[in-house]
């Protein structure tokens, strides 16, 4: 082969490799993406008296105990809500939703407030991300009394 013919043949292989390698980088970029999303871990939930209640929250949702829920609900739920939606009845919805999205994992705050708390969930089962809201009152904070969660 002459010296052009050469160079001419090395300037065409340089255009594919260089696209090549930049095609690798992206791919190899993507997949430490997709592996950081699929290993993420917990949200550090603040250490408020919200933040304690939705973690003891997460911790009798995700046991799959009747009785761990219905001490929750008892606990942190007011005399008046319990009166309109017994712990029973309250515990049994909380399975429910267990059936539906399995365990739930805090992996994003929203909003940490005083008495506030809206977090991202991920769901073992569901591949929908679930929002959670916790709000305290605030008349009452020592008794950390749930007005509501969704």
């Amino acid at each position: 082969m002459s010296g052009k013919l050469r160079d001419e043949w090395k300037n065409r292989l340089s255009i594919p490799a260089t696209m090549l390698f930049g095609v690798v980088a992206f791919l190899l970029c993507f997949a430490m993406a997709c592996h950081h999303a699929m290993a993420r871990g917990r949200a550090n939930l603040p250490g408020t008296t919200v933040g304690q209640c939705a973690v003891a929250y997460f911790n009798a949702f995700n046991s799959g105990s009747d009785e761990k829920m219905r001490a929750f609900v008892e606990k942190h739920r007011s005399p008046a809500f319990l009166e309109v939606h017994p712990a029973d009845e309250r515990a049994a919805h909380q399975n429910r939703l267990r059936g539906i999205f399995g365990e739930l994992a805090p992996v994003r705050v929203v909003l940490s407030l005083e008495f506030r708390l809206t977090l991202v969930a991920d769901p073992k089962i569901s591949k929908d991300a679930v929002v959670m809201r916790f709000r305290l009152e605030k008349e009452a904070p020592p008794t950390d009394q749930l007005v509501m969660l969704a």
